[in-house]
């Protein structure tokens, strides 16, 4: 069951008008699946509040987004999957990724540093997650999630008033990277 999106990406890009470049014929797309666990009840409803910094345990593999990690209310992140794929402009590809998961990704241009993507994000249920354009700033991370409940997982740590144990709340976290 989907409970709500979330989307942490600093590093947007616009369009500017009038701008020529040499456009790349194809980009790379690096796609990481992250697990991210442990509510923090503190800090539950004011995810993405760009002032709040805390500490949170991840890997060194996510050390690169650590910070935009740190924006989301929970307080454990793991890597499940990378994958890194080349596509060429307006192609479309779509990405299986850990849990049923499927990316569907369309790169629209690439100039000047800047990167435009469609992306489409099905979750294991069927559901539309994402469906949506970025424009991406290459070396800038895209990060977007969708909290999910799994029944039957009364052994974690994650119970609390609204949580009788016979659910888990966690999220699947995407963070998305591009280069032309």
């Amino acid at each position: 069951m989907l409970r709500r999106i979330f989307v942490v990406c600093s590093g947007l890009a616009s369009i500017a008008a009038g701008n020529t470049a040499v456009l790349a014929e194809a980009v790379t797309i690096r796609v990481r699946a992250i697990r991210a666990s442990g509510i923090d009840p503190s800090t539950a409803t004011s995810f993405g509040d760009p002032t709040r910094t805390r500490e949170i345990n991840c890997p060194r593999t996510l050390g690169d987004i650590n910070g935009k990690l740190s924006k989301l209310p929970y307080n454990s992140f793991s890597l499940v999957s990378s994958q890194t794929e080349t596509i060429d402009l307006m192609k479309k590809e779509t990405l299986y990724l850990t849990g049923g998961n499927e990316l569907t990704i369309r790169p629209l241009y690439s100039e000047n540093g800047k990167v435009g993507l469609w992306l489409r994000w099905i979750d294991s249920d069927g559901a539309k997650v994402l469906d949506t354009r970025m424009h991406l700033a290459t070396g800038e991370s895209m990060v977007a999630g969708a909290e999910v409940t799994d029944a039957g997982n009364a052994g974690d740590d994650n119970r609390g008033p609204e949580n009788t144990g016979t659910e888990h709340r966690a999220a699947m976290v995407l963070a998305i990277d591009v280069s032309p």
